[in-house]
């Protein structure tokens, strides 16, 4: 059972499915297997697939059926009688779908006097309209929802305004093309065949509802004001750094505001941590696991901080025992209260993971999640989709927007929050200026008028975001730069590589028009990337031994420095000379540990250089106050984690100072400047903090102010947004015609 994915089951059986999930392993025994085994004779293929042959299972003597009486299918006791016959609840955008065994005469009798009911096909399934709620309660397929689907019922049948109807709000207006267009924006579902014409949105957007209709003075007849209250109380809960809440069961007491992190993780369930690094996250993970006693837990994490978690969790939670998961090779996992696994092999180890049956998921640098299409965020998906709704989600990270809004998309579908926002369509569309491309949907923009709405409404739902300078009562990170002179040998070879990127722009520029092809704009892009890179290289071999100079001169001066590098050449080079400690994406977690414990606590070592792909999360360097940037990093979030790792934590309370080591007229001077567009947006979505100057900014920018610099003015890459071609409509016969010539869809 638990092998398949959740959304491998039908409609019919997926509460089925859901309630086995949810049962003790303990209580699969008699009867409760012989109603498993009828529901996956269905199902042979897909176990298949998942490596069971399902002919080998042994049939019951005497097969029941599928009589889900003997499952916790979460539901009252029906004021009725409920037959043997099974009588199954599903959802459809009309309405529900109720699906009756012909033999269940009682039932049918008691739908049929629904208004509006009807039987949509010979199989006995009913549609039955939104409002008819309390029908279902008496027949036991649907739990009482009072004060959750109960609708406000308007004194007449509205043509415009805001009302509720089961789940859904329902909007209509007067026709107006403005209005109309303002409300496409909205998203939502277009209803044309109701009388009037409407849009539906879920009760999550009941906030954005009731502002468009006050905006335009239309009537709300819906219970807004109860689900706007518990919005905006949850908003103030995701900030809040004291809390009357009791954490229990861990081996010292936590911080207040933890304490408060962990109330809002219990009322939201399946939540985004997100305070910045060195706030504890982890601790307000597991404190939450503990209060919630949501065992046994998977915790996903990179390879290299399994051990920092696993110590984590001896320290705080001596009681619980801990898995740590290695290899790819699928073997049973002793079920233990935590099983930690690494992003390298989780996709390899989901089914042996899932036949722990997990109640809870923690997965640690959840940015990491952001690609939809890679192996580690699919498995992740998987793992997420089988904690059954009384379970925990929690999603770890201080940065879980490196760049652009769209990297939202995925870890919110992972705590099942997307379709809260609009779903994925109207989030592109709304939040990252996205538009339908020839090769899909392009989402590398960001809408910064609207990102502070996103933060908000982030907030309200599942998004836990409290910051030192608030927590600690410290400065925000001072940040200062430095330039310096290159070597007269680094700077002509710079130079030569220079005029080679110029030469290039001028024959991209030149050759623009003759192919067009996103995908052509797509190679030039990475061409452009990797002479990008070339050039950082070169800058920071040319600027090496005066940033050398300077580091020896700051290491005296301050005590200990925590240099930071790109390239793995210069991060040797810069080991050597300065005599430090390092670490570097190919050292193992053990000489990792080492070198941390000497930079932390032996007085003579001064410097460790670290690598910015694989040393800016996870590890604690705050014998430091000084961070120090050799070379630029592509993301302001890498440059913060960078940061973090000095600036202070809860038990030694300091701030920071960042320091960027700038080559003199390179690509430097335009990294530094194209971070800053970026950080804008990222603050804004991150922290709520609106730039109204700021823009945003992308490799084509950077090479673009590189050239301007220089005196090269055209447009260096072809904009990969370019001019849409408009989508084909279809008419009536099945011919297409384009749009307007010369319009554009956005």
């Amino acid at each position: 059972m638990l092998a398949l994915a959740a959304d491998t089951f039908s409609p019919v059986d997926a509460p089925i499915a859901g309630a086995l999930r949810s049962l003790d392993t303990r209580q699969w025994e008699g009867k409760v297997c012989d109603v498993a085994w009828a529901l996956l004779t269905a199902y042979r293929r897909q176990l298949l697939a998942a490596g069971y042959d399902f002919d080998e299972v042994p049939a019951p003597s005497e097969p029941l059926g599928l009589n889900t009486s003997l499952l916790p299918l979460d539901r009252p006791a029906p004021a009725t009688k409920v037959p043997e016959i099974p009588r199954l609840l599903s959802f459809s955008e009309d309405g529900f779908l109720l699906h009756l065994a012909f033999e269940d005469r009682a039932a049918r009798e008691h739908i049929r006097a629904i208004e509006e009911v009807r039987c949509v096909d010979d199989k006995g399934v009913w549609r039955v309209p939104w409002g008819a709620e309390a029908a279902l309660v008496e027949l036991g397929v649907l739990p009482d929802a009072a004060g959750i689907l109960a609708p406000v019922v308007p004194p007449v049948s509205p043509q415009v305004g805001v009302w509720q109807e089961g789940d859904q709000l329902v909007l209509a207006h007067p026709y107006d093309p403005e209005l109309v267009d303002e409300a496409k924006q909205l998203g939502g579902r277009y209803d044309g065949k109701s009388s009037p014409k409407c849009r539906r949105f879920p009760l999550s957007r009941a906030r954005e509802i009731g502002a468009f209709a006050e905006r335009h003075g239309l009537p709300v007849y819906a219970r807004l004001d109860e689900e706007l209250g518990d919005a905006r109380r949850r908003a103030e809960a995701s900030r809040a750094i004291a809390s009357d809440f009791v954490t229990k069961g861990l081996a010292r007491e936590a911080w207040s505001f933890q304490a408060a992190g962990v109330a809002y993780n219990l009322e939201t369930r399946r939540t985004i941590v997100a305070d910045e690094p060195g706030l504890g996250k982890t601790l307000t993970a597991l404190a939450t696991l503990e209060a919630a006693q949501a065992y046994p837990a998977v915790v996903v994490c990179k390879a290299k901080l399994r051990t920092v978690w696993a110590d984590e969790i001896t320290k705080w939670l001596p009681h619980r025992a801990v898995t740590i998961v290695d290899g790819r090779r699928a073997t049973e996992i002793v079920a233990r209260d935590i099983t930690i696994v690494d992003f390298d092999v989780v996709d390899d180890r989901t089914v042996d993971l899932l036949r722990c049956a997990p109640r809870a998921l923690i997965v640690d640098e959840a940015h990491y999640c952001k690609d939809g299409g890679a192996d580690r965020t699919q498995a992740v998906q998987r793992l997420a989709d089988a904690i059954p709704h009384t379970g925990l989600v929690l999603l770890i990270s201080g940065t879980i927007s490196l760049n652009r809004p769209a990297e939202l998309i995925k870890p919110l579908e992972i705590v099942g929050r997307l379709k809260e926002f609009g779903g994925f369509e109207h989030f592109v569309r709304y939040y990252c200026d996205g538009y339908r491309g020839d090769f899909g949907w392009v989402k590398d923009g960001a809408n910064l008028e609207r990102l502070p709405e996103l933060h908000e409404r982030l907030r309200e739902r599942c998004y836990l975001r409290r910051r030192k300078s608030d927590v600690l009562d410290l400065p925000p990170p001072r940040v200062e730069s430095v330039p310096l002179p290159l070597t007269p040998s680094g700077l002509a070879e710079y130079r030569r590589a220079e005029a080679d990127i110029l030469d290039y722009v001028r024959r991209r520029a030149a050759s623009r028009g003759q192919n067009a092809e996103a995908r052509v704009k797509s190679a030039r892009k990475a061409e452009a990337l990797v002479r990008l890179n070339a050039l950082r290289r070169l800058a920071a071999e040319a600027k090496l031994p005066a940033a050398i100079e300077w580091l020896r001169a700051k290491a005296d001066e301050v005590g200990k420095v925590v240099v930071f590098a790109w390239h793995r050449e210069i991060q040797e080079r810069l080991a050597d000379e300065l005599e430090a400690a390092h670490i570097f994406g190919s050292e193992s977690e053990k000489d990792i540990e080492a070198a941390k414990r000497r930079f932390q606590n032996d007085p003579d070592c001064k410097v460790i250089v670290c690598s910015l792909q694989a040393a800016t999360e996870g590890h604690t360097l705050t014998a430091a106050h000084d961070v120090v940037l050799v070379e630029e990093a592509w993301t302001p979030a890498t440059i913060a984690q960078a940061t973090a790792r000095c600036y202070g934590r809860l038990s030694d309370p300091h701030t920071v100072t960042c320091w960027h080591l700038i080559a003199e007229d390179t690509i430097d001077v335009d990294l530094v400047e194209a971070v800053a567009a970026k950080a804008a947006a990222v603050d804004a979505l991150v922290d709520g903090i609106v730039n109204p100057e700021a823009e945003g900014s992308s490799v084509q920018g950077v090479l673009r102010s590189y050239c301007r610099r220089r005196g090269v003015v055209v447009d260096p890459v072809p904009n990969a947004r370019g001019p849409v071609r408009p989508l084909a409509r279809r008419k009536p016969g099945g011919a297409s015609r384009a749009a307007a010539p010369g319009t554009h869809r956005r």
